[in-house]
Parts: structure tokens; sequence; C-alpha cells
């Protein structure tokens, strides 16, 4: 409320009972609202925001594209490696598992020097992986 200039020949009137006191009700009443909009906008923004994210990672979940390179990556840890070393000699694995346990050999020392031994042991490991590049090529 924009204040007026009293001039000083005017008179000062008293106020009838409970005028300020409604001001006072009213204005902290706009306050309360003005919070109660923020507050819910707020509120409202973080909530689309999750649903958003939420739908998104939903969305990409399903995505076959992703999947196959997730699964393409699916590292291995050295347990199944080292179940995996037989199949692997014999060729006995799909390309995926090939893939993994030949990149699993890659930048694993220990099953690597365990693959080599098993190599030695078998004398028959001929894998499609070690003609190439990857497990043949730390020698």
């Amino acid at each position: 409320m924009p204040r007026r200039k009293i001039s000083s020949k005017s008179q000062w009137q008293p106020c009838e009972r409970g005028v300020i006191s409604d001001m006072v009700v009213h204005q902290s009443e706009i306050s309360r609202s003005e919070v109660s909009k923020t507050v819910g906008n707020a509120a409202g923004i973080l909530t689309l925001g999750a649903a958003i994210f939420t739908a998104s990672l939903l969305y990409l979940s399903n995505d076959p594209k992703l999947n196959e390179r997730y699964q393409a990556h699916d590292p291995i840890n050295c347990v199944e490696a080292e179940e995996l070393m037989a199949a692997f000699c014999y060729n006995d694995l799909d390309s995926k598992r090939m893939a993994a346990v030949a990149s699993h050999l890659n930048v694993c020392q220990d099953c690597y020097e365990a693959f080599d031994h098993y190599k030695l042991e078998c004398g028959i490991c001929k894998p499609k992986s070690c003609s190439n590049k990857s497990v043949d090529a730390r020698k």
C-alpha cells in the first residue's frame, strides 16, 4: 500500500475498532497464500521431474538396442571365467560368452595365467578368439 503524506492541517481520526487487526489478518493471509503457491509450485515441479525421470528409465530399459549394447559388454568375474574355461577352449560357448571370456582374459592377469596353464594341460585349446587379436595379443 502506498503511503500518503499527511498534511499538518488534517486532523487525526481514530480508527474504528478492529480495522488494524483486520488489516494484519489480511496481510498474513496474503503472505500464507504466497508461501503456499511457492511451495506448491516447487512440489509440482519436483513431482513432474521425478515422473519424467521414471518414464525415461522405463522407456530405456525396454529399448532393445540399449539391452544389446549392455549385454555385449556384460563383464564376467573370475569365478565365471574359470567355470567357462573348458567350454571356451572347445568353442562350446555362444559368441557373446566367448567375447566376454576373451575380454576378461585380456584384463585379468591371474585368469590369463590360469588359462595359459589350462591350455598346456589340455593341449587342444584353439578358441576362435585366440586366432584373433584378443587373447594371444598378451603373449
